[in-house]
């Protein structure tokens, strides 16, 4: 069965002030490197970084922090797995 198409002079451009934060694993390896590697942090370095962090994602996202608080607990497992009592964790961590 065809189905008729009638083109228009109508383009889609990306637009980077319009975009998804979406959740990404890329392995428990790799997830478990980039949680030691913020683990090893002061807390005055996770404070910064997280500082950076949202200057550079809030204006393009909404509730970016709400997203990130999301995202981490999908890998609660992971963390507690690695001897980490994330309830302890700091917000900013």
């Amino acid at each position: 069965m065809r189905v008729p198409v009638i083109r228009k002079n109508i383009k889609f451009l990306p637009d980077c002030t319009r975009v998804v934060a979406r959740y990404f694993m890329n392995g428990d390896s790799r997830t478990q490197k980039m949680v030691s590697h913020i683990m090893v942090l002061s807390e005055k370095q996770v404070q910064e970084t997280l500082e950076h962090t949202l200057r550079q994602f809030a204006r393009r996202h909404r509730n970016i922090s709400q997203t990130f608080f999301r995202h981490c607990e999908k890998i609660r497992g992971l963390i507690e797995a690695m001897q980490i009592n994330y309830d302890q964790l700091s917000d900013e961590r």
